[in-house]
């Protein structure tokens, strides 16, 4: 048994509950451990992991039933046959067969359908639902041993991967050609694959996810480098900022004042202190340098790249040990882009830097 579901059962007394269906992408994989193929991407596959305090089971179509049996760390599997059986009858059934057609059921309601939830009210008229999508976020705020070890690999995919990766690659060389062996990179040392990265050189630079293009990486411009990529389920989110040959003076100067932003606020993480006394320190600091200021400067990531808490003008909460963090002082404006991103585990009495190779006090290079 995974221990995120053990997680999922201490959450069901504290909130009256005698059951949680989780049925996002996000939150079925946060349950058995793995994410089912073809689930992010053809939605009307429905799943659904089901968590009483003596039981669990997990429903998936018949097309993953293989799959979901071999991978998921969870005690049943119950298929339904894709356009033959709707998915709402089987849920409902698996849920009279475990004693709960009467129960107080927490459900997913931020992603179910109105239509699949209106179906599943209509097989079992006497099941009390009610929405529990904010308690799975919450509870996946805090992770368990098992998240912190996939969070820490997934992380050490991607800082190696910038570590070395600039050297591969030269002035006059396309934002795909690097792409291309990034993404190959993250899969050869374990990754499940990139589910987002940004490769935006020149005055694509400032572009928030600015994709790979087949656009020339010229010498004197700036490359920002964002990798998002998922170890087993859990995300990495690690950026850096290349420059293509030697940095300008002024590169090199605004660089220093981001990364003393950071180092500022990187002493201040540790449990009991508040995200929002994160992002005022960052509001002062980017004041101070005369940056653009943004709307937040880091989040939660985990099974979901962006995750509470975030660090930003809404959505404070205090930090507590075992949150997995990312911290990012960035500049997003005009012609030029800066970013600067690490990832951090709240530890008792600070935080541990879960990436731990590539430089971060000066900016990487491509040599040209």
């Amino acid at each position: 048994m995974s221990d995120t579901i053990l997680k999922q059962r201490a959450a069901l007394k504290e909130n009256s509950l005698d059951a949680i269906i989780g049925c996002s992408p996000k939150n079925v994989a946060y349950g058995i451990g793995f994410m089912i193929p073809s689930l992010p991407n053809v939605p009307s596959r429905n799943a659904a992991v089901i968590v009483t305090e003596a039981k669990d089971a997990l429903m998936v179509v018949d097309m993953e039933y293989g799959t979901a049996s071999a991978y998921a760390d969870i005690s049943k599997v119950v298929s339904y046959q894709e356009f033959r059986q709707h998915p709402m009858d089987c849920l409902a059934a698996m849920l009279v067969e475990m004693g709960l057609a009467k129960a107080k059921v927490g459900l997913d309601m931020a992603f179910l359908p109105a239509a699949d939830f209106a179906r599943l009210q209509q097989n079992l008229p006497e099941c009390c639902f009610v929405n529990c999508s904010p308690l799975l976020e919450q509870i996946r705020w805090i992770k368990t041993p098992g998240e912190i070890q996939r969070l820490r690999m997934a992380a050490q995919v991607a800082d190696g991967i910038h570590n070395e990766i600039y050297a591969q690659v030269a002035p006059g060389d396309t934002e795909l050609k690097l792409g291309g062996l990034i993404a190959g990179e993250f899969i050869k040392r374990g990754g499940d694959g990139i589910s987002l990265l940004v490769v935006a050189s020149g005055d694509r630079s400032g572009l928030p996810n600015g994709k790979p293009t087949n656009r020339v990486m010229n010498k004197g411009e700036l490359l920002r480098v964002d990798i998002l990529g998922t170890y087993s389920c859990y995300f990495s989110d690690i950026a850096r900022t290349v420059s293509i040959g030697k940095p300008q003076d002024r590169w090199v100067d605004i660089w220093a004042r981001i990364y003393d932003t950071q180092q500022q606020l990187l002493e201040m993480v540790r449990p009991g202190v508040h995200t929002d006394d994160i992002y005022q320190r960052f509001v002062a600091c980017f004041e101070q340098h005369g940056f653009p200021i943004g709307s937040f400067v880091g989040h939660g990531v985990g099974v979901d790249m962006h995750e509470g808490p975030l660090v930003g003008i809404f959505g404070g909460a205090e930090l507590q040990e075992n949150m997995c963090i990312c911290i990012e002082p960035f500049i997003f404006h005009g012609v030029e882009g800066f970013q600067l991103e690490e990832q951090l585990l709240v530890t008792a009495n600070g935080y541990e830097k879960l990436n731990k190779l590539s430089r971060t006090d000066v900016l990487l290079e491509i040599a040209g």
